[in-house]
């Protein structure tokens, strides 16, 4: 399919023209990584549930938002990143065909190929049967950390401590999991877009993601996760108020949400934490 090119834009294609050749097409959808990240073996972003050209499509449903706000799939072009996927789909989220865009300087013309060989509309609906959780309890249960700051090791004043969680005036037991955005005012940040963000890495990551480890035995963690070990710490001491907290420091420059949700992909609820 031949290109064109926008001053303001890179390279495009018209919609019209898309039109023509799938006319059932409704939406595209650009994924915000390539498919390398998923099948690189150090990587985090994993799935044991999902291969790799599935992750890249669920990552461009997570991101369909982002991109109609800032007129990428609602407009009468189409653009053409260098190096990005891009989905064609229905109505009903069928794909339709998908191109990936090559990294030239000049870029002539592109391949949309209609042989897909994953299913847009299941993973669609596998996607909104957890994101929705979002809209669902964003406001349903009310959460806020307790007064307790217990420092495990006694070893005198710390900015940082273990910090335990109430929802709905009850400690928070076994089973959930926390993620912290830190609010930057530089950066336009959607709190219920990061929330359903969140809930598309840890549901359809898998527990790769979460747990790294290396051949000698060292383990790491993903950026978007606290869980049991070094960041999430399950607390048996019995002075502790409650089984289960997290290591939150107290004072930062910009307010900070904490995320919460079940591994198995249900959004709980999050808490606001002013600056200062």
């Amino acid at each position: 399919m031949t290109t064109e090119y926008g001053i303001d834009n890179g390279y495009i294609v018209s919609r019209q023209t898309l039109l023509r050749f799938f006319p059932e097409m409704v939406k595209v959808l650009y994924p915000s990584r390539t498919e390398d990240i998923f099948v690189d073996p150090f990587g985090v972003l994993l799935s044991d549930r999902y291969n790799p050209a599935e992750l890249v499509f669920i990552d461009a449903l997570s991101y369909e938002k982002h991109y109609e706000r800032y007129g990428w799939t609602n407009s009468d072009i189409v653009r053409l990143p260098y190096g990005k996927t891009l989905y064609l789909v229905d109505n009903s989220y069928n794909i339709l065909a998908i191109c990936t865009v090559p990294e030239k300087e000049s870029l002539d013309e592109v391949t949309f190929h209609t042989r897909v060989e994953i299913d847009g509309a299941r993973l669609n609906a596998d996607y909104h049967r957890v994101v929705d959780t979002v809209a669902r309890n964003w406001e349903q249960n009310v959460f806020e950390l307790g007064e307790e700051r217990f420092n495990p090791w006694n070893d005198g004043p710390r900015d940082a401590y273990i910090r335990f969680v109430k929802m709905n005036g009850s400690y928070v037991s076994d089973g959930w999991y926390c993620s912290v955005l830190v609010l930057n005012p530089a950066i336009e940040i959607i709190p219920v877009e990061e929330a359903e963000k969140t809930m598309t890495r840890v549901f359809f990551f898998s527990d790769n993601s979460l747990r790294q480890e290396d051949p000698d035995g060292n383990v790491t963690y993903s950026n978007y996760y606290f869980t049991e070990g070094v960041l999430y710490m399950s607390v048996d001491d019995p002075n502790a108020p409650a089984s289960r907290g997290f290591w939150f420091t107290e004072h930062n420059n910009w307010p900070r949400l904490i995320y919460f949700f079940t591994r198995d992909g249900v959004y709980l609820g999050q808490i606001f934490v002013p600056a200062g």
